[in-house]
């Protein structure tokens, strides 16, 4: 009860911030945005148990050569890159780090359970580049990361665990061994649809498309999403912008080609969220 109370309380607190940017555009900021996926409400810990991520984003951008935080020799580069170079078009650049945990079904055993998923985390970062109009996105991001003790994930469940008197998993010597992960993502969302309801309420339905290829992950998916709330953000890529509190239904199909550590091959998705702002622009 105590980690959920901590999480809850948490989210209270971030609501505050959006009053920071109500009267400001996403053009003129940086953006860190902090994601946070646990299992803890179900008050378990197998499977996929733990998700943390922190990005940011970049002001709009006319052309990529005025973000400064990339490197000089990097632009000829990005120049090449399809689908992400359409002239025009406003532009972003996203950067992430994260870590996921992921624990057998059985997590009473120390010995190692061969037709269970294995121990294992993913320590990553994630580099992204955002073509966008006020209807359509492109994205592509580049990963590389590390699968194995060196991801910490044994490390960062047990000091959580201790932090909220939770038993300590007995399996972690039997978690994969390292190895480097890297994969590529494009994904095209499209907004077909926005409508004012009264004042400060409206919706919108947004499909993307998208698909993934590299060693830990290759999957493709297709996902409607129909969101209703306050000051919706106007741009496609501002759904991780701005957004004070959103009530957000999705629902698709995702077919994913995945290791038996990450997940299962064919899903039909949908999910019900609200969402607090968490944003802090400057």
């Amino acid at each position: 009860m105590k980690l959920e109370s901590i999480f809850l309380v948490s989210l209270l607190l971030l609501l505050p911030l959006t009053a920071m940017a109500q009267d400001e555009t996403a053009k003129d900021f940086n953006t860190f945005t902090l994601y946070v996926e646990n299992d803890m409400l179900h008050r378990t810990d197998s499977l996929y148990t733990s998700g943390l991520k922190l990005s940011w984003i970049s002001p709009d951008l006319r052309d990529y050569r005025e973000n400064s935080r990339l490197p000089q020799w990097s632009y000829p580069l990005i120049k090449w890159l399809p689908l992400v170079n359409k002239p025009g078009l406003q532009y972003s650049v996203s950067m992430s780090l994260g870590q996921n945990i992921y624990t057998p079904e059985d997590t009473e055993s120390s010995d190692l359970v061969k037709d269970d998923r294995p121990y294992a985390g993913i320590l990553y970062y994630a580099i992204g580049f955002h073509s966008k109009s006020s209807r359509q996105m492109d994205s592509l991001e580049f990963l590389l990361g590390i699968v194995g003790p060196h991801s910490y994930a044994e490390e960062t469940q047990k000091k959580v665990h201790e932090l909220c008197n939770n038993d300590i998993l007995k399996g972690w010597d039997n978690q994969l061994k390292d190895e480097p992960v890297l994969g590529v993502f494009y994904d095209r969302k499209w907004k077909l649809r926005q409508s004012k309801i009264s004042s400060g309420f409206s919706y919108d339905l947004i499909p993307h498309m998208g698909a993934g290829l590299g060693n830990a992950l290759i999957y493709a998916h297709a996902v409607a999403g129909l969101r209703f709330g306050w000051n919706l953000p106007i741009q496609t890529l501002h759904l991780m912008k701005r957004i004070p509190v959103s009530f957000v239904v999705t629902s698709g199909l995702e077919s994913m080609f995945l290791p038996p550590w990450v997940g299962r091959g064919f899903c039909e998705t949908s999910s019900l969220m609200a969402i607090p702002s968490g944003i802090v622009t400057v």
